[in-house]
């Protein structure tokens, strides 16, 4: 009878270098090659492991699957070949196995994170949502899960959910630097463009190769300055003829931040 371990620790998973580190744990490996009907589905899941973490990613792959035809019941190497599809862009495939790896062990959280990933990817924010409502209930602590739950939020329109997600990824690891640059986009989205400027900008100072940041803040900016254009021709146009704006005195307009407020 080959032995299955059931894999059930609350691993922490972050949107900081490959993914899958959620999905590997010490004791793990112990267990696995203490199985004797699973030394050699254990080897090649180590090979793995050992694979990806090159980033060697097909080759992974490969040996993942090796390892789930001598165990078919090997939740782990579904869930870590799920994640390695995930990050190679193969979508599809990611949920196909994480599905495999979810009926097999209902509580990894890290599965249902990475599912809700490749939900998102695939256009389908509401399953996304779904897969990461399960990974947070399982463990609230991954900030990931905030994170990749508010984006999906905010893809469906619903930004003040979306905020109140990346606040909490952002308590949770004020080191994740998508949550801020997803925050801004939002605080953009709502009118406040000060304070989508301050997110882009730490955004940048935590990952300076986070490209879509700039370009995020970029946009900002353009908006303020069309804003700044737009009160000064209505300010001229406010003095050369004051009693076309009857209920706008001149002081009052000339007040009004065009940037939305805090």
């Amino acid at each position: 009878m080959p032995c299955t371990p059931s894999h059930r620790g609350k691993a922490s998973h972050e949107d900081k270098g490959f993914p899958i580190g959620l999905l590997l744990a010490p004791l793990l490996a112990v267990l696995l090659f203490a199985c004797t009907g699973s030394n050699k589905a254990a080897q090649h899941f180590e090979a793995g492991n050992g694979l990806q973490g090159q980033g060697r990613l097909q080759e992974a792959v490969e040996e993942y699957s090796k390892a789930l035809k001598l165990d078919r019941k090997l939740a782990v190497a579904y869930a870590s070949r799920g994640a390695t599809a995930n990050a190679m862009g193969n979508y599809q495939q990611a949920v196909e196995d994480l599905s495999e790896a979810i009926g097999l062990n209902p509580v990894n959280a890290g599965a249902y994170n990475e599912r809700g990933v490749a939900h998102a990817a695939l256009g389908q924010p509401e399953q996304a949502v779904q897969d990461l409502d399960n990974a947070l209930r399982l463990d609230p602590g991954l900030a990931s899960a905030w994170n990749r739950r508010g984006e999906a939020h905010r893809v469906l329109g619903e930004y003040q959910r979306a905020r109140q997600d990346f606040d909490e990824a952002i308590r949770l690891d004020p080191q994740l630097a998508p949550a801020y640059n997803s925050r801004g986009l939002v605080h953009f989205r709502l009118g406040r463009v000060l304070l989508a400027i301050q997110d882009y900008d730490e955004a940048i100072r935590l990952e300076p190769m986070l490209v879509a940041a700039y370009d995020n803040r970029n946009a900002a900016y353009d908006r303020i300055s069309k804003s700044q254009q737009d009160m000064q021709e209505a300010m001229a146009a406010l003095a050369a003829n004051p009693g076309a704006f009857p209920g706008c005195a001149l002081r009052a307009c000339s007040t009004r931040s065009p940037y939305g407020s805090p």
